[in-house]
């Protein structure tokens, strides 16, 4: 199978604008209709999905800080083996960079896991902020910079289905914070 491949495409402002405001009342609306309903349908959905990926990267966490901690060890190891004679200057020095640039990057890597983790984690608590924070902007007028920052992590615009002419369908995807999309039958 190939790979997808992106392509170049566009959206007017305007339209992103309506879509944007279009997507955030219906929202809203289903929110402020049925907040138990909503409330439980995300609280089971986000939870199994963040907990999973919580115990996911928690476990590949464990595994890196192990492999760090080996790297120290066969760090000391060659440095002591170099000093006594045992590992010439120039094995040393391949052996030590290298077990250095596995290091780095393993930190590199501890680090946006443990992101991941403190993120999802505040996520878990995120249907009650979102709730409230619907309830406070239940009637916007308009679709501001302060309002989008507030309720949209990430809007994510996909290639139209018709290239070209007047009907031409795009699919928006709107990603909020603290519940991530939401789905309303």
């Amino acid at each position: 199978q190939q790979p997808r491949v992106c392509t170049c495409h566009y959206i007017r402002e305007k339209s992103l604008v309506n879509v944007v405001r279009s997507i955030l009342k219906v929202t809203m609306e289903y929110v402020n209709f049925d907040t138990e309903a909503f409330a439980k349908g995300m609280m089971e959905k986000s939870q199994k999905d963040k907990l999973a990926e919580i115990a996911r990267n928690k476990r590949s966490l464990a595994q890196k800080r192990t492999r760090i901690e080996e790297l120290d060890k066969l760090f000391e190891r060659i440095y002591e083996d170099n000093v006594v004679g045992k590992l010439s200057d120039e094995r040393f020095a391949k052996m030590s960079a290298k077990y250095e640039g596995e290091q780095k990057s393993l930190l590199e890597e501890v680090n946006a896991l443990e992101i991941s983790i403190t993120d999802n984690e505040n996520q878990l608590g995120g249907v009650d902020k979102f709730i409230e924070l619907t309830k406070q902007h239940l009637e916007f007028r308009e679709v501001t910079p302060a309002l989008i920052n507030a309720f949209i992590d990430k809007i994510i615009v996909h290639e139209p289905e018709k290239k070209r002419g007047a009907n031409r369908n795009q699919f928006v995807e709107v990603i909020f914070n603290f519940v991530g999309p939401v789905e309303i039958d």
